[in-house]
């Protein structure tokens, strides 16, 4: 199974945000207001190697800011510029491209396009010159004018495979409330949760996506469609027979819904090229549906798949 035939399985894997969300006593910030809030933090992200990192992270982040890649994992203000840092000297045209920017409460949700070109070995694949282009979706927690915290997935698994092969890859609807997001989303997280499958999946998924929704982790023209992904519920129910979606938090900002989840399973026949060992995962995605007409137009989606592997894989 190639990681290209995989791209379905990890939209199959959608949904999630808060185990550690903290309440949001902070009004209500402008988009604007937003974009000026993360600013200091996405300037780290572009090109690091000819920034100050250190005060820059002392503009935007609260000496106790953590960063979160999973439930439980994070990393401190001091470690993460280390890890920036790291990258500078690693991939020196690094660029993060905000695409959007969403508010809901004193949470900042940004979806960016990251790209660059290694130098060296990158998580151990040699890239000769290569390049890679991917989604990444943050959700910042704001207090006291600076973040304390952030939840964060990139698709660096997508990273991996662009590098392998060398080929890198309307006006908003008035708001609506958390309750009916939940409602929204809902059917079609059964579906993630494979508790629908193949012809009963597209029942499902046609009372809450349009019959023009797409989803993915890229703007391009590699997106599954309804028919395609219902279709296909079957074939990952054999790879990962106990494959979960657990919504973790559900944000609203405009016509967008914003949902962190935890995605599990335990793989009963090989993933990403690695034997069953009766070995579980469990990482972190983030999603952003644009809702149209009462329904899903469009969902963009992260993964942590490259977390997975890297469990799957442990000694």
């Amino acid at each position: 199974m190639t990681a290209f035939s995989l791209r379905p399985l990890i939209a199959l894997a959608l949904a999630a945000v808060a185990a550690h969300s903290v309440p949001a006593t902070a009004q209500s910030m402008t988009i604007e207001q937003a974009r000026k809030q993360v600013a200091p933090f996405y300037e780290m992200l572009n090109q690091p190697a000819t920034k100050d990192l250190k005060a820059l992270s002392e503009q935007a982040l609260s000496p106790d800011w953590k960063s979160y890649d999973g439930e439980t994992d994070f990393k401190g203000r001091e470690a993460f510029v280390g890890q920036v840092t790291g990258f500078g000297k690693l991939i020196p045209d690094l660029k993060w491209d905000i695409k959007d920017v969403l508010v809901d409460g004193n949470r900042i949700i940004v979806r960016s396009e990251a790209s660059g070109t290694p130098v060296g070995p990158f998580f151990g694949v040699p890239v000769g010159g290569k390049s890679f282009k991917i989604m990444t979706i943050d959700i910042h927690t704001i207090k006291d004018g600076k973040a304390i915290m952030a939840h964060h997935v990139e698709d660096w698994a997508s990273a991996l495979g662009q590098l392998k092969s060398g080929s890198a890859s309307a006006t908003a609807a008035p708001a609506i409330s958390a309750g009916q997001a939940k409602q929204l989303v809902a059917p079609l997280y059964e579906v993630l949760s494979l508790q629908h499958k193949g012809d009963e999946a597209l029942k499902v998924m046609e009372k809450a996506v349009n019959a023009d929704w797409s989803f993915g982790s890229t703007d391009d023209s590699d997106r599954k469609r309804r028919e395609q992904f219902a279709k296909e519920t079957g074939f990952f129910a054999g790879v990962i027979p106990n494959l979960r979606s657990e919504v973790k938090d559900v944000m609203v900002s405009g016509d967008k819904v914003i949902v962190r989840r935890t995605i599990s399973g335990t793989p009963a026949k090989p993933l990403f090229g690695i034997e069953p060992n009766g070995k579980s995962f469990a990482i972190m995605a983030i999603d952003i549906h644009t809702i149209k007409d009462g329904k899903i137009g469009r969902t963009d989606y992260v993964g942590n798949w490259a977390g997975a592997i890297g469990q799957l894989n442990a000694k």
